[in-house]
């Protein structure tokens, strides 16, 4: 079953390159990965090894991270093609905000300032054991980079750290 990571951004991703976002992905300390997230060394090696990026059309719309070799599931890092479109979607997420939890008033204010929306869906079959870690880093590093929050498969809020990990809200 997919799973999926959002990023609701102040400033647009638009411009992002692909190759940008695999630096960043690549540049992660994944020694420390492996051990915050109990993944076998072997699994992130073969990630590092295999780790390739690519662009499914002209701009950002669609990137392609695969991490496995051949042609496995790779995670889908995509963002809206319009800001209309992402205005749409983001005061849809607002609107579906509840109102009681204890994070609405932050969550909500932050997104009324947002431009931009990027996810990253990966599965979770056996195998992909490293595709809910790549997609949630690659929707932390665009966090640090655009001014963003994220919002985790299960509808946790979390602020980006200047380190490897989120901070609930």
């Amino acid at each position: 079953m997919a799973q999926r990571h959002t990023v609701y951004l102040k400033q647009s991703a638009e411009r992002l390159k692909p190759e940008q976002l695999l630096r960043a992905i690549r540049d992660v300390e994944w020694d420390l990965v492996a051990e915050v997230c109990g993944v076998p060394r072997a699994r992130i090696n073969e990630a590092d090894e295999n780790m390739r990026i690519e662009s499914a059309g002209r701009g950002f719309r669609r990137y392609d991270l695969s991490y496995r070799p051949g042609d496995e599931r790779p995670v889908a890092i995509e963002r809206w093609p319009t800001p209309d479109v992402a205005a749409g979607v983001i005061q849809e997420v607002i609107d579906d905000l509840d109102p009681k939890a204890r994070w609405y008033a932050k969550v909500r204010k932050f997104l009324e300032e947002c431009v931009d929306t990027v996810s990253a869906s990966y599965g979770s079959a056996r195998g992909e054991e490293m595709a809910p870690i790549l997609g949630s880093q690659a929707c932390l590093w665009l966090a640090q980079q655009f001014d963003g929050i994220i919002r985790d498969p299960c509808g946790n809020w979390y602020e980006p750290t200047d380190g490897l990990d989120l901070k609930p809200i």
